[in-house]
């Protein structure tokens, strides 16, 4: 549902802030709560709570399963995403397996292992991903039954990018931002 929203999201943040920060040019202790301050926070601060709570919303979205195996994939390993265009048994044409355009991010300090790129039916996977905008979360494969007498074990990733402390903070900060530049500019300036 919310699929291909976040650069949109994040890029029109980047223009709102972008917006609001040359207002704080020529600041100085006497024009702190000058018109142009309270608007630039106030647009600083809209920033921050649009791009920390649409990240909020996206990593607090339902997780749900779907098991199949990979035929076929788009990127590389050096490349931040993994996509799975097809998952379903491998004994159906891809044409009728189910399908899902679900992707995956990684870094350096935790890659996803190299047998998830094998698109021949080696590996079930039973792959968790957040709902509203497909991003895998968790995989747990299971070699095929021809891989295990050949000793192969299954394995287990975890994508740890659900950790909302980051955009918390910033979704508190704008909330901040926003609330205190609207009061500061409802008072009544005393002369």
């Amino acid at each position: 549902m919310l699929t291909g929203l976040s650069g949109y999201i994040n890029g029109f943040a980047f223009l709102i802030a972008a917006a609001g920060l040359p207002l704080f040019a020529g600041t100085k202790r006497e024009t702190v709560f000058d018109k142009d301050n309270l608007v630039g926070l106030m647009l600083v601060g809209f920033a921050l709570l649009l791009h920390g709570g649409f990240g909020i919303l996206l990593r607090s979205s339902p997780n749900v399963a779907f098991n199949g195996y990979v035929l076929g994939w788009d990127g590389g390993h050096n490349e931040g995403r993994f996509w799975i265009y097809d998952l379903g048994s491998p004994n159906e044409l891809p044409q009728g397996a189910p399908s899902r355009g679900l992707h995956l991010e990684w870094t350096k300090s935790n890659p996803v292992l190299l047998y998830v790129w094998q698109i021949d039916g080696s590996y079930r996977l039973n792959v968790r991903y957040r709902l509203w905008d497909y991003e895998i979360t968790s995989i747990d494969a299971l070699p095929s039954p021809e891989l295990r007498a050949r000793a192969l074990t299954s394995w287990h990733w975890e994508s740890h990018a659900e950790a909302l402390s980051c955009l918390t903070v910033q979704t508190i900060i704008g909330v901040g931002f926003v609330v205190t530049a609207t009061v500061l500019s409802l008072r009544p300036r005393h002369l």
